[in-house]
């Protein structure tokens, strides 16, 4: 079975746009099957095997916790840039 951009979207509950980024990123793999009549656009679709690959991925306990950011003291330096 294969899904579009649109299912997955409302499977996930984001846009349509989000799941292209994730797959313009490399996140989620999928495979043209066509490009809309009169369009450049293709049509994406995407297998299960992939879809549970995405997901594995992305589960919340495989992340790694991120690192605080710590605020760069300046001293009362104005710094310019070029």
């Amino acid at each position: 079975m294969t899904f579009d951009i649109k299912q997955i979207a409302e499977r996930y509950m984001v846009s349509p746009s989000t799941v292209s980024g994730w797959i313009a990123n490399n996140e989620l793999d999928a495979f043209v099957v066509s490009r809309a009549a009169g369009s450049r656009k293709p049509r994406y679709r995407v297998t299960e095997e992939a879809l549970a690959a995405f997901e594995r991925r992305r589960a919340v306990g495989s992340q790694t916790p991120a690192t605080p950011r710590r605020k760069k003291a300046n001293d009362g330096v104005v710094e310019f840039y070029k």
